[in-house]
């Protein structure tokens, strides 16, 4: 077996077996340097060539590289050859996020895959990624030439034992199982341990820095692959300065290693000086030879910055102080082992934070990562001292409940995250209201894997996004359909925009005392080539939560406003076209800069444009909606405040935002000539609009009782199936160019006017 020891931060020594990889024995007589074929995905070329400079640090691998910057191509040479390992960006010109790594395992699926990402810590795509089966992820701005090499030697074992072995399925599978699991152990080991570490090779060589370690020398790993020990890591005794002993120079031929010494100098690469502790070990194989050294430190006595990264690096969140996402897998796992051996139930919860992004959107990344670093507090102090809470990333926690006494124990802890955050945060003089949609997966009744528990937990949290948020939902075994609906809608729509899959119709508004045409508003409908027909409902939430509602409300927008424009040309009576306005898009601090520039390059009266803004948004964001909602009217821009009565609302806001109409939810509209709580309510959002000074729209309208009571209660607007179904823009042109005495709903519900 190989053997590891090392001095912990307590200054315990400490010593790690690894087993022996259990390889079936067999004859190999194969080449000594089969090449490896790589294949790279990605739009930027010198992603690729970064990729080639990392790869030729694998000594004694041949290495083919080849290059592709779309999809397209990739599954073109896909069909045509076959790869060891494919390196691939989940942003490329045709296609975007998980669909880029579904088509890709699909059509490699021996291949080992590793997935690109812009920012580890952030990237939801990148992790779905690995659950979906990638190996592992890197950075593209720091190519990593240790890991890379590994891998590739990885790839290269593998490769020369399917020439052997390939007539015997299953001691293939244990060779790929060992090594694979050989390298998860590296892995893990490096990962866990709080100090730094530099590995080398057996002449002294730097093979590995990790984190931490690049931290308190100064080197990053890149610097410092291949150059020797004494390079990277200078170290001299205590004033006055003697020499020390070198490092690893002693370890080699020793069985032990060296203890923990306190009495070294580190020379950082700037000249600073770190008074240090460190351990150095030698790495042996399994025959007893040496191959190379590992050197344990940590610092004492350093600087704030330093030692604040030397703690947190690469267990905890720099954030929020809690473990992160490195940190999580090892605990899970930890949490399975022992749920097992028990025989006792143990539970996941995945926190998603409601609407987080317009936090950072709205008022800056500081007050986001302040509000971040107070959630964190809050959740680690309603939770059992048992349990363990992790920060995922981005806007997402994880919490693992342990010594779970029934099945009511997850629910009662979500319902303890939600009663606990009632209370706003107040930041910077702003009252920040935070929800969480939270998804639970229990072992082992939901997977016993890491991989399905946090995968159903991420399944369950979207489906109670889905169900209003500010609410738990439990893993249930049908979500698995919808969640692979979701990813493909996903995977679509960040391609529907480029491909024009998007298509506006537009429903007419009827004054419903003169039964005249006063206004439309403008219904988004897509026709994917590859799904068909997808319905609103069904791809609105979905672009909300993977951020692509931002540039499909910029083109309704745009193309409302090029629509206006081509009637006004041709002569028509326009009308005033509503829009709605996502929560995503009204809190961003270009929003209102990007409304003035498309009316500029359309040129039309910002009279023709009314927005539709729900309560909800408004009252989330009081002062800063005042001030962009009136910048809008200012400039005679219209505004209206959709689906009132099913959100929360404030009169006292209300009376301050400069509020043009009140726009009447159809699930009131519905039953008013039917039950008397819905025509209550329906009449007193009306009075209440009049009282304000403003004009109130009832949508859904689909019967002529329903058109009977509004006009009874001089509801000024009518919009709803009884007029009109949406139309498309040429159908809606026609309906302008027609007098207003012909247009078909006069003659059923207006023959005498009524005054509102």
């Amino acid at each position: 077996s190989d053997a590891v020891a090392f001095v912990g931060s307590d200054g315990a020594q400490r010593r790690a077996t690894l087993p022996a990889i259990a390889i079936p024995p067999v004859a190999v007589n194969v080449a000594a340097n089969p090449c490896i074929g790589v294949l790279v995905v990605a739009a930027d070329g010198s992603v690729a060539g970064a990729l080639r400079g990392a790869l030729s640090t694998a000594d004694g691998i041949a290495v083919q590289v080849m290059h592709v910057p779309s999809l397209a191509d990739a599954l073109d040479r896909l069909r045509r050859e076959s790869f060891d390992l494919v390196l691939m960006d989940l942003a490329l010109p045709d296609r975007g996020g998980i669909a880029v790594f579904d088509a890709i395992q699909a059509a490699a699926s021996a291949a080992l895959l590793l997935v690109m990402s812009e920012d580890i810590g952030n990237d939801r795509d990148a992790r779905m990624a690995l659950r979906h089966g990638a190996h592992d992820y890197l950075c593209r701005r720091r190519v990593d030439a240790y890991w890379l090499p590994r891998v590739l030697r990885y790839a290269k074992d593998r490769k020369a034992a399917a020439r052997v072995l390939r007539s015997s399925e299953a001691r293939m599978h244990a060779v790929e199982d060992a090594l694979f699991a050989e390298i998860e152990r590296s892995r893990a080991m490096l990962n866990g341990i709080g100090d730094a570490v530099i590995c080398t090779d057996p002449d002294g060589n730097i093979t590995h820095l990790s984190m931490v370690a690049e931290t308190l020398t100064g080197w990053s790993l890149g610097d410092a692959l291949g150059q020797p020990l004494t390079e990277v890591f200078k170290v001299i005794g205590r004033p006055p300065y003697a020499d020390a002993p070198r490092p690893v120079a002693g370890t080699m031929p020793c069985a032990g290693g060296t203890g923990l010494s306190t009495e070294r100098m580190l020379i950082r690469v700037d000249g600073t000086k770190l008074t240090i502790e460190d351990s150095e070990v030698p790495l042996y194989a399994q025959d007893g030879h040496v191959i190379g050294a590992v050197i344990v430190f940590r610092g004492l006595g350093a600087s704030p910055a330093v030692a604040r990264t030397t703690d947190q690096l690469p267990l905890r969140d720099a954030v929020t102080g809690l473990p992160n996402h490195l940190q999580l897998t090892g605990r899970l796992a930890r949490l399975i082992a022992l749920a097992k051996r028990d025989k006792k139930q143990a539970a996941l919860l995945l926190l998603d934070i409601d609407l987080f992004k317009h936090v950072n959107d709205s008022l800056g990344r500081a007050v986001g990562d302040t509000l971040l670093a107070r959630v964190a507090e809050r959740l680690t102090k309603c939770v059992r001292g048992t349990d363990i809470v992790c920060h995922q990333g981005g806007d997402e926690f994880v919490i693992l409940l342990t010594e779970l006494e029934g099945a009511h124990d997850p629910a009662a802890a979500a319902q303890r995250v939600i009663d606990a955050f009632c209370t706003p945060h107040l930041i910077d003089g702003h009252v920040l209201h935070v929800t969480f949609s939270i998804g639970i997966s229990v072992y082992p009744d939901d997977g016993d894997t890491i991989e399905t528990l946090i995968q159903r937990a991420d399944m369950a949290m979207f489906n109670a996004k889905a169900c209003g948020r500010n609410t738990y939902q439990f893993f249930r075994t049908e979500m698995n359909a919808r969640a692979m609906h979701r990813q493909v809608v996903e995977g679509s729509l960040r391609r529907a925009l480029s491909d024009a899959e998007f298509v506006l119709h537009y429903q007419p508004q009827i004054d419903l005392a003169t039964g005249n045409l006063c206004g439309a508003e403008a219904l988004i409908r897509w026709n994917d080539p590859q799904i068909g027909l997808v319905q609103p409902s069904d791809f609105i939430a979905i672009a909300e939560d993977c951020g692509q509602i931002v540039p499909i409300g910029h083109w309704v927008l745009r193309e409302a406003c090029q629509q206006i424009r081509v009637w006004l040309d041709a002569g028509l009576a326009a009308t005033p076209i509503a829009i709605n306005v996502s929560a995503l898009e009204f809190c961003r601090r270009d929003f209102f800069d990007g409304v003035e520039q498309i009316l500029r390059e359309t040129g039309i009266p910002p009279r023709y444009l009314e927005m539709e803004i729900t309560e909800s948004v408004l009252m989330r964001h009081g002062d800063s909606s005042v001030a962009v909602l009136s910048a809008l009217d200012a400039i005679g821009i219209r505004l209206s405040i959709d689906d009132f009565g099913t959100g929360y609302s404030s009169l006292s806001y209300l009376k301050r935002f400069p509020i043009s109409s009140l726009k009447i939810d159809q699930s009131f509209v519905r039953d008013i000539a039917t039950k008397s709580d819905d025509a209550t309510i329906v009449s007193a959002i009306i009075s209440l609009g009049r009282s304000l000074g403003q004009r109130v729209i009832a949508e859904g309208v689909e019967t002529q009782a329903q058109v009977a009571f509004l006009r009874a209660h001089r509801c000024e607007i009518g919009q709803g199936f009884r007029f009109s179904r949406p139309l498309p823009a040429a159908q809606f042109a026609r309906l302008l160019a027609m007098p207003d005495a012909t247009r078909p709903w006069l003659a059923a519900d207006f023959q005498a006017p009524v005054a509102i």
